[in-house]
């Protein structure tokens, strides 16, 4: 049993669950109700609910990987998280002014360093 992966798995459903129940009405219902056109607002809600079935597959493959049924997805899921990770430092710098606005760039670092100890862990048993 791996308990980094583990870990790993939990605190992204976690995350799922603040991305639906908290963002849901602070992001993507304000933006479903503005006066953007229906096209903008359909792809806005792809790309939306794409990061949640991202965030889903990447919960079952580390809990997959914490019961030793393989850890080949585990790079992609820290460079996944990484590069989320920047996107909200590189936004916030750009767009609002500073860096670490958006407190979603943590989480996701977080996320990348539970699934990177994990690895670094089954490498070195």
């Amino acid at each position: 049993m791996n308990y980094w992966y583990l870990g790993a798995s939990a605190f992204t459903m976690v995350t799922i669950g603040a991305h639906v129940l908290a963002g849901g009405p602070e992001i993507h219902e304000p933006v479903l109700q503005s006066g953007l056109s229906t096209e903008i607002k359909a792809v806005f809600s792809v790309v939306w609910h794409a990061i949640t079935a991202i965030m889903g597959l990447s919960a079952i493959a580390l809990a997959w990987a914490a019961f030793g049924n393989g850890s080949g997805a585990v790079p992609l899921i820290v460079a996944q998280n990484l590069a989320f990770t920047g996107l909200f430092l590189f936004y916030g710098a750009l767009r609002m002014g500073a860096m670490f606005v958006f407190p979603q760039w943590y989480v996701f670092l977080l996320l990348a360093g539970l699934a990177a100890m994990g690895y670094w862990r089954g490498v070195q048993a």
